[in-house]
């Protein structure tokens, strides 16, 4: 499907061309009009990056953004990436809501 499969459907008729198009989805009018369907390699991929984040955090290199940073989404990464071939990777058979998470980062003042 090459880079960036991302499709409004999951038959793979209409695919979202680009990251402003992407962008564009976030935090739409409903949660319809936000979700997009992609493909399990897709999603294994963002598990992987998620947990080097995670661990980069920790060491106090980046942050996290409010949703990354909840234990419920590592355990998911980690389920998913225990059971890779649960899904076939090359078809569009995941599915997700597009948004931006707030980043709550304490200040001291």
């Amino acid at each position: 499907m090459g880079p960036y499969p991302y499709f409004l459907d999951p038959d793979g008729k209409n695919r979202v061309i680009g990251e402003r198009a992407f962008a564009l989805l976030a935090n739409g009018p409903t949660l319809a009009d936000q979700h997009v369907y992609t493909t399990r390699e897709e999603h294994l991929a963002h598990c992987k990056y998620l947990l080097r984040r995670t661990h980069r955090a920790a060491e106090g290199k980046v942050q996290l953004n409010d949703e990354n940073k909840q234990f419920w989404h590592a355990a998911h990464c980690l389920e998913e990436l225990s059971n890779p071939n649960k899904k076939p990777m090359d078809e569009l058979n995941e599915g997700f809501y597009v948004g931006f998470a707030p980043c709550t980062i304490d200040v001291p003042v």
